[in-house]
């Protein structure tokens, strides 16, 4: 494993009660994941495109799938995105239920800063409601070999957005996967592409060390994942209408762009159950309100 991006040595700190909850609790629901994992070790049993497609998402957890939506879906989508966040230039919770983030507005050196993130969009543009993606949900249910629920659909817009946050995991339980739907090419890295782990998602001891290692250090917080394998990272480049689907359980990160650059994507978030999900308080609270 390798320490990547940092210019600096790392300086232990105070440890602090908030981040120490944060650990145990990301400890324990990795741990609890990782049984499910391997409970569920081989996925369901299915042919063709999408058993292959399966195994590479169990192995690698994330693959790319083109021309998921036409260029001229794609076209008129994003217009209406861009939009959409140019009506609303500040964070607010719109009465229909859809919120709009400006990350780190008023803080210029922060990260992801310059970033527009619309969760729920589909309350506000009702046609992204209309996207079929069962076939993303037969991919995830071959995969997990569990059931899988649609979460949230959401949109990000990154426009000359220079410095996003640095490798990290989401939250262990309970299980998300993000398909990302590329609506303009990102088709090299000053684009902001999104980069991932490849084999982080399940029984990685870089997951497990990071997490343990950022208690004494006060520059990370809890999931922040400065040591990985610099030769497993993937890059997900791809053109207009490419999906990039993603367990967030991967160390990942939404590459930095350059100055001009613009990528616009929809992201489609999905919760993976599995009974065995329903035993962890937290994780049964999050399933019950999302219930389909």
């Amino acid at each position: 494993m390798a320490k990547a991006g940092q210019k600096n040595i790392p300086v232990a700190g105070k440890i602090n009660t908030r981040k120490i909850k944060e650990t145990v609790l990301n400890l324990v629901s990795l741990l609890w994941q990782d049984l499910i994992n391997f409970l569920h070790f081989r996925g369901k049993r299915c042919k063709g495109i999408t058993a292959s497609l399966a195994g590479e998402l169990r192995n690698a957890g994330i693959i790319s799938v083109s021309n998921f939506l036409d260029r001229e879906q794609c076209d008129v989508l994003r217009m209406k995105i861009e939009g959409f966040a140019g009506m609303h230039p500040y964070t607010q919770q719109l009465p229909g239920g859809t919120f709009v983030n400006h990350r780190n507005q008023n803080n210029p050196q922060g990260p992801d800063h310059g970033m527009v993130d619309v969760f729920d969009i589909d309350l506000s543009i009702p046609e992204i409601a209309f996207i079929d993606d069962s076939s993303v949900r037969r991919i995830l249910e071959a995969s997990t070999g569990q059931e899988v629920r649609p979460y949230r659909r959401s949109a990000y817009v990154n426009k000359g957005v220079l410095n996003t946050r640095g490798f990290h995991i989401d939250n262990a339980q309970p299980v998300i996967y993000k398909a990302f739907i590329y609506l303009n090419d990102v088709t090299d890295e000053s684009s902001g592409p999104y980069s991932l782990v490849s084999g982080s998602q399940r029984f990685s001891p870089a997951v497990y060390f990071n997490l343990t290692r950022n208690l004494f250090l006060s520059c990370y917080t809890s999931t922040d994942m400065p040591v990985y394998n610099k030769k497993k990272v993937i890059t997900a480049l791809g053109k207009a209408g490419t999906l990039v689907l993603s367990n967030q359980n991967a160390i990942h990160r939404g590459l930095p762009q350059q100055e001009g650059k613009t990528r616009v994507a929809l992201v489609f978030s999905y919760l993976v159950v599995s009974k065995l999900s329903y035993l962890h308080g937290t994780i049964r609270k999050t399933l019950e309100r999302k219930k389909a």
